[in-house]
């Protein structure tokens, strides 16, 4: 049922289309549009948008690889762009559903550190030419226990052939309590609970 989620979400949004056709698009990308009851994420972390060339086009290689090394969706391109949602629309974006599994983890930014690298799909619904906008993220653990966890959003990039990627996307399994690993599939709440459970790695011999 949870590795369907995703590929569900996707059909409704697909037979979405031609109901909608007539209307006018946002020209910012909109939250999913799932199906079933949504419950807004409500706990509080610090967010910033904090667009970092050299970070976006690290991670951007990280998603094209994991996409064609694991989904294997042949001649996808993934493409950096500057600027695709403000920072409140995007913090909202990605609030949109708690129980919703769509952040793709892709490893921490150094061997070993207590943070995570993120990759989500904004818009369930595809761009004119097939492809979707993806938000590259940092989720990092507070430096206070009276500060609450980050997020950064380091950049964005389009995606296409991005109804076959989003299908392969919903196929990825969740850590379901077992060690969390590059390829995983989690929701926010899942984000901020494998977070806790990071620590700096011990220099002693």
């Amino acid at each position: 049922m949870k590795v369907f989620a995703l590929f569900t979400l996707v059909s409704t949004a697909m037979a979405l289309v031609s109901a909608t056709h007539s209307s006018k698009r946002s020209s910012q990308p909109q939250p999913f549009r799932v199906p079933a009851t949504v419950s807004p994420f409500t706990g509080k972390y610090w967010f910033q948008l904090r667009l970092i060339p050299s970070q976006r086009q690290e991670y951007a290689a990280r998603l094209r690889d994991h996409i064609a090394n694991v989904f294997r969706v042949p001649n996808v391109d993934v493409s950096e762009v500057h600027s695709a949602i403000s920072e409140p629309a995007l913090k909202g974006n990605l609030n949109y559903d708690r129980n919703f599994r769509r952040f793709l983890y892709l490893g921490h930014t150094y061997r070993g550190y207590p943070d995570m690298v993120l990759a989500t799909p904004l818009d369930a619904m595809p761009r004119a030419d097939g492809s979707h906008v993806w938000a590259l993220l940092i989720a990092r653990k507070p430096v206070h226990r009276l500060i609450g966890p980050r997020i950064s959003a380091c950049g964005f990039v389009t995606v296409s052939e991005g109804r076959a990627v989003l299908g392969s996307l919903a196929q990825q399994r969740s850590p379901d309590g077992g060690t969390l690993e590059p390829g995983h599939l989690l929701n926010i709440d899942e984000v901020f609970e494998e977070l806790s459970m990071l620590r700096l790695p011990s220099w002693e011999p």
